[in-house]
């Protein structure tokens, strides 16, 4: 995609600078003071165009389990940007 290349140092910095984050604390990406959801969200929100959900409804294919029933759901078709980075932050999850 185009803010692939686009932003390829930003993300970078970003990327280094969470592993940073990360490591600094006593139980790493573990500990509860570290905020990785919303480092994630906020660095989707900045790379990501406007028009993010309409480049990849149809190609991007995210794959979701429902707790309710515990079935495997793909999403592929987003409303606007905000859904795309909510599915997209639902796949990373892990229920325990």
């Amino acid at each position: 995609m185009y803010f692939c290349v686009r932003y390829t140092g930003e993300c970078t910095t970003f990327t280094l600078n969470l592993a940073l984050q990360a490591r600094s604390r006593v139980l790493g990406p573990l500990s509860p003071s570290f905020e990785l959801v919303k480092n994630l969200r906020q660095a989707l929100d900045k790379f990501l165009p406007d028009n993010a959900h309409e480049i990849a409804s149809g190609r991007l294919h995210i794959s979701l389990t429902r707790v309710s029933d515990k079935q495997n759901i793909l999403v592929s078709e987003f409303s606007d940007k905000n859904d795309l980075m909510d599915v997209s932050r639902c796949c990373c999850d892990m229920l325990f």
